[in-house]
């Protein structure tokens, strides 16, 4: 089975945890805060809208490590990074064109039923996941 992660085209993120039951009717779409309170550096969160500008991000091929490569994601304003969040220190996803915060990512093949026919990601019909890269 093809494995290539196609890079460039504006795809949405959705998050999927079995770590949220009872929350099916939220919107899992990642999405930059645009509201007015947002930083410098605006979150980016769940709730966001599959048709959305600001819940478009591209996939952008950062480094080749062993066993793999890693990416790094982008939006039209700038690159996916991390910071300490409010929460433990627990890393925050933001937006920020700040080079050493920038979030890598590696795709591994995942097993199970996230290969669905009805999915319009290639990457969830290739049974795709990401996770971080540290």
């Amino acid at each position: 089975m093809d494995t290539y992660v196609n890079e460039g085209q504006a795809v949405n993120i959705e998050f999927r945890s079995e770590a949220w039951p009872g929350c099916e009717e939220f919107s899992k779409y990642w999405e930059v805060d645009e509201s007015s309170s947002a930083s410098e550096e605006p979150a980016i969160l769940v709730g966001g809208k599959k048709r959305e500008r600001n819940s478009w991000f591209r996939i952008e091929r950062k480094e080749n490590f062993v066993g793999g490569n890693a990416y790094k994601l982008t939006t039209l304003a700038g690159t996916i990074g991390t910071i300490p969040g409010p929460w433990e220190n627990a890393p925050q996803l933001v937006l920020t064109n700040d080079t050493a915060k920038t979030f890598l990512v590696k795709f591994h093949k995942v097993h199970g039923d996230t290969t669905a026919t009805t999915s319009t990601s290639r990457l969830e019909k290739l049974g795709l996941g990401m996770f971080p890269f540290y």
